[in-house]
């Protein structure tokens, strides 16, 4: 099974190169010890944060709609991952994730769930350098879930970390007949980056040549996340202006590009009024329908 950066890729960089020279040159400070220290390090500054599988849902709808919350803890390279249901069908689940540097200078993930307020049975993993950022895969015969029954089950569990998306995916087996006892699954989580922005209707937009400014009625200040979020629109005196916006990181085609798409909505039918698009990653978004203009623009504290 196999479910595989910018802000990791010189870090990654520097990881191979510093294996390849350690291996020239045996020395009695590795250098590769500095280098997962300094990856651990910027895992505490740019993993945080919340992620969303609505690109993989919108494709598959199978697959559950999941959030997952990663928040940094006191312990270094501790953090604590929770993973909710936004349509309330799968039972939320927490972990702990430790990372550390082993005594030959390798850096192991070691995650655990948290089960009535008390830490489960830990696994672990070690993680390297790949093309798309960091990752690794449990060995199920060291990998044990307690059942009930008491029977040998094990966890293969892969993980593949970049600073804007997370895969995780899963394999149990029966260790005695080393067979898989359930569907694998893979869940791909995108980053969720927030928006600001601002919207303005006309009175009567069925009307033209209206163009001064007090015709125009102008909605309250909002945000939207990058990952099939949606907000209503209301003026400033709680009155429904009859439209809701969506703002999602999509695919259109598997041969394409993912784009940023901002859509208008009307509350009362559901029907898509218009849309826009940009890259993925574009710090602004708007939509200009004369008597309808959207703004929105990437809040930099992400």
């Amino acid at each position: 099974m196999s479910i595989t950066s910018h802000k990791f890729s010189y870090l990654i960089l520097i990881f191979i190169l510093l294996n390849g020279c350690a291996g020239q040159s045996p020395q009695t400070d590795n250098p590769l010890t500095q280098s997962v220290d300094d990856v651990i390090t910027r895992l505490g500054i740019n993993m945080p944060g919340q992620y969303s599988n609505f690109a993989q849902h919108r494709l598959d709808n199978k697959v559950p709609l999941l959030q997952l919350e990663i928040n940094r803890q006191e312990i270094p390279g501790q953090f604590l991952v929770v993973q909710s249901s936004i349509q309330d069908s799968v039972p939320q689940r927490q972990f702990l994730w430790q990372f550390r540097r082993t005594p030959s200078a390798e850096l192991q993930l070691t995650f655990a769930p948290i089960l009535n307020g008390n830490t489960g049975q830990s696994c672990q993993l070690t993680l390297l350098p790949s093309n798309e950022g960091i990752s690794g895969f449990t060995n199920q015969q060291e990998c044990l879930l307690p059942n009930r029954e008491n029977q040998p089950i094990g966890l293969l569990k892969e993980f593949l970390l970049n600073p804007d998306r997370i895969e995780l995916g899963e394999r149990i087996y029966n260790l005695e007949s080393n067979t898989t006892l359930s569907d694998d699954t893979k869940l791909i989580f995108k980053r969720q980056l927030n928006y600001s922005g601002w919207a303005g209707k006309r009175y009567n937009h069925d009307q033209t040549n209206i163009d001064t400014e007090s015709e125009w009625l102008l909605a309250q200040p909002f945000r939207l996340h990058n990952q099939g979020d949606s907000v209503e629109l209301f003026d400033n005196a709680d009155r429904s202006m009859g439209y809701r916006l969506e703002l999602a990181r999509i695919v259109y085609r598997a041969d394409q590009p993912e784009v940023l798409r901002l859509a208008v909505v009307e509350v009362s039918s559901g029907r898509q009024i218009a849309y826009a698009w940009s890259s993925a990653n574009s710090p602004r978004i708007g939509i200009n329908l004369g008597w309808l203009q959207v703004g929105m623009e990437h809040l930099q504290d992400d």
